[in-house]
């Protein structure tokens, strides 16, 4: 088995990544039509293939987790840029696609609701 360097395998890498930040986009324009205004198409691509980046560096190769991972990173930075999350994905010992199906099912899950109260 031969072994790519972090360039190789990143061009390798290339047209695939250019398809799912294309997909993004597309999806941002038809179905979240306000936070695609809120930034150009040149800085949410700059964004999503940071993500892009990101998941594939963290190891996801699910492409709907990386999607989503992507997508997710326009609001919520500190998925792309933070350390905590870095740290989530380095020091596991678990797939990075299961930390990434955990880590996103927690960003989607409703708030608890304020108006019920622990110990009924």
């Amino acid at each position: 088995m031969i072994e790519l360097t972090p360039d190789q395998e990143r061009r390798l890498r290339q047209p695939e990544r250019q398809a799912m930040i294309d997909e993004a986009i597309a999806f941002l324009q038809s179905r979240l039509p306000t936070l695609y205004q809120q930034q150009t198409p040149q800085a949410h691509a700059k964004v999503l293939g940071q993500g892009y980046d990101r998941a594939t560096g963290f190891g996801m190769t699910r492409k709907e987790l990386i999607h989503k991972y992507m997508l997710y990173g326009l609001s919520a930075p500190a998925l792309i840029e933070g350390e905590a999350v870095t740290r989530y994905f380095r020091e596991s010992e678990q797939s990075p696609d299961l930390l990434a199906q955990d880590l996103l099912a927690l960003i989607e899950m409703p708030p608890a609701s304020t108006t019920h109260q622990g110990g009924d």
